[in-house]
């Protein structure tokens, strides 16, 4: 049970990249500890990809803030990670078509839709 739920975390960790240390899971506790805070990540994540609708929004609010922007697009990268996968790739092409919208909805002047920047789809 150990070493599936050692190969079932790992598997999920690679999504986060080399920001995120796997943690020691020697311990009961700590096995528990991780249990009861997977799950919930896990579901996040899987409406995060399913509802393309809260990252498109969510991308109207990182203009001119380099930082949320780098932040954002590494979320996105991780999201939709494995975009060899045909679902996750026509989940990803929705979100691009829901941020393309957006940006065309927001904008004042037709010299403002993806411009290359201040684009968020580019």
């Amino acid at each position: 049970l150990q070493s599936d739920l050692e190969a079932a975390f790992v598997g999920h960790l690679k999504h986060f990249g080399a920001v995120v240390q796997a943690p020691e899971l020697k311990h009961p506790k700590s096995v528990a500890k991780v249990m009861t805070k997977l799950g919930p990540y896990g579901e996040l994540i899987w409406v995060l990809q399913q509802q393309p609708c809260y990252l498109a929004q969510l991308s109207m609010c990182i203009k001119d803030q380099l930082d949320k922007a780098q932040t954002f697009y590494r979320v996105v990268n991780r999201v939709y990670y494995e975009l060899t996968d045909s679902r996750t790739l026509h989940l990803f092409m929705a979100l691009l078509r829901l941020m393309m919208d957006k940006e065309i909805e927001h904008a004042r002047k037709i010299d403002e839709v993806f411009a290359p920047e201040s684009s968020r789809v580019f």
